[in-house]
């Protein structure tokens, strides 16, 4: 009996340390929303570019991918409405997919890395940031300074 409590307690410690293993083992575009913002959320422009490129992947991209599963179980059920629901989900669909392309992990990194190290960020991510940093920050009065920075 005390061989089997050793062995399960063996057991379960290896468990234990091959998924702490596992979680360091991740690679930088691997890394979820917390992740990022504890390793790379320097400053709030840091912290803007991942909440853009999170919110657009996670909501806007998936939730247009969401509707063409939705509307093929509608055309299971009511074949000429779902015909129709089908007909306006696959673009969005195919939008979703783009969107969720566009807005991935890797290239988060990338622009990270090259704000950080470059102060580089393109003209449309300093627009979304702008809108970001005001509709977020501004409204306390909360790093009016940084939004000025971004002024064209």
């Amino acid at each position: 009996m005390k061989m089997l409590t050793l062995l399960i307690t063996l057991l379960f410690i290896n468990s234990i340390c091959q998924a702490s293993k596992e979680l360091t083992k991740k690679e930088p575009h691997q890394l979820s929303y917390n992740h990022y913002v504890l390793q790379y959320g320097a400053d709030d422009t840091c912290l803007a570019i991942i909440d853009i490129f999170f919110d657009k992947r996670e909501n806007l991209g998936s939730g247009q991918m969401s509707l063409l599963p939705v509307s093929a179980g509608v055309a299971i059920i009511v074949p000429p409405i779902g015909i129709g629901l089908m007909a306006i989900s696959v673009p969005l669909f195919v939008n979703g997919m783009f969107t969720k392309n566009k807005y991935n992990n890797k290239k988060l990194l990338q622009t990270l890395m090259a704000y950080q190290e470059e102060q580089i960020i393109s003209k449309k991510m300093r627009k979304k940031i702008r809108r970001s940093i005001n509709s977020k920050f501004d409204d306390d009065g909360f790093n009016s300074q940084l939004v000025h920075q971004f002024k064209d």
